[in-house]
């Protein structure tokens, strides 16, 4: 268990591997939050852990509908400025990924997008 207040805290690596067995669509949503935070921080450390973090998780995320676009954009935009920082070219095509999956968002809803960008 993850313990209670009487007990002795356990270690956030074991927090974490707790939520990643227990509840994956909660630690996935985690990572790319941190990750989000660390970049708006300009910390590339913590971005790239927390980015790989994010991408070792194997699951679509459409249980997050109404998160999925700002999540796209802020991969997209995070992957693009790791791939300034590193010239690995990975983060250049997750980049490149997001790019294209918003660009057919916008055109299979142009009156959506509108409304919402």
């Amino acid at each position: 268990e993850m313990g209670d207040v009487n007990r002795t805290p356990v270690s956030d690596g074991l927090h974490e591997d707790i939520l990643r067995i227990k509840n994956p669509f909660s630690a996935k949503m985690f990572h790319i939050s941190n990750a989000m935070i660390a970049f708006m921080n300009r910390d590339i450390d913590n971005t790239l852990t927390s980015m790989e973090k994010y991408f070792d998780f194997d699951l679509e995320m459409w249980i997050l509908l109404n998160f999925i676009a700002a999540i796209r954009f802020f991969i997209g935009l995070i992957s693009f400025w790791v791939y300034r920082r590193t010239n690995d070219r990975k983060w250049y095509e997750r980049g490149s990924q997001s790019k294209e999956a918003m660009r057919k968002w916008a055109e299979s809803s142009k009156w959506n997008c509108l409304q919402k960008f």
